[in-house]
């Protein structure tokens, strides 16, 4: 394990892999991994490690007993308002559109290459590949949501319609629903 992406030793997902006990019967559990993307949101590590780091915490969730597991790729975190034009972070918005296609390429042959991806390695377990990249990239052309965070002060909910940022970098709740819901739908198939 690589570790955290600014090299401490006390986070990652390989750290929590480790240190967290199991409060329900995990062979009955769904395991939900969406990790990587602190790892290259700012373009200075290889996404690589990621996927390695990765594939360790999976085999030792199959070694604890895990049966069902939703794997999510990431999404094109340029679309997000933290790499807006005005911000510190636009000048990385070519590479890290790279990064993230090779996180998910690397990760996607972690999981289905012939040779010795997970899948193939583990016919036993089910895996779910939730494709979060194409979800959000359709999810923000159909709808017309406002270029600014909704970053309120009050307990009022906001209008999903109009908002899809909570902040510069996360999503309103109303996106991960819709998430939710998608991945519903593909654990029904």
């Amino acid at each position: 394990d690589n570790g955290h992406f600014m090299g401490y030793d006390w986070s990652g997902f390989n750290w929590q892999v480790d240190k967290y006990g199991q409060f329900s019967d995990v062979k009955k559990s769904l395991v939900t991994v969406w990790i990587g993307v602190n790892d290259y949101w700012d373009a200075k590590e290889d996404p690589e490690n990621s996927v390695v780091n990765i594939r360790n915490g999976l085999k030792k969730l199959i070694g604890k007993g895990a049966k069902h597991m939703v794997v999510f790729n990431n999404f094109d975190l340029t679309i997000s308002l933290g790499y807006g034009p005005t911000t510190k972070y636009h000048d990385l918005v070519p590479e890290v559109k790279k990064l993230t296609k090779k996180f998910n390429s690397e990760l996607y042959k972690m999981l289905y290459d012939q040779k010795n991806g997970l899948v193939n390695e583990h016919p036993e377990i089910k895996f779910c590949f939730i494709d979060i990249y194409t979800f959000m990239n359709d999810f923000v052309s159909a709808n017309n949501f406002k270029n600014v965070p909704w970053k309120d002060d009050t307990y009022k909910y906001p209008n999903p319609k109009e908002y899809l940022w909570y902040d510069e970098w996360h999503p309103m709740t109303h996106c991960h629903y819709q998430i939710a819901e998608m991945v519903l739908k593909e654990l029904g198939k």
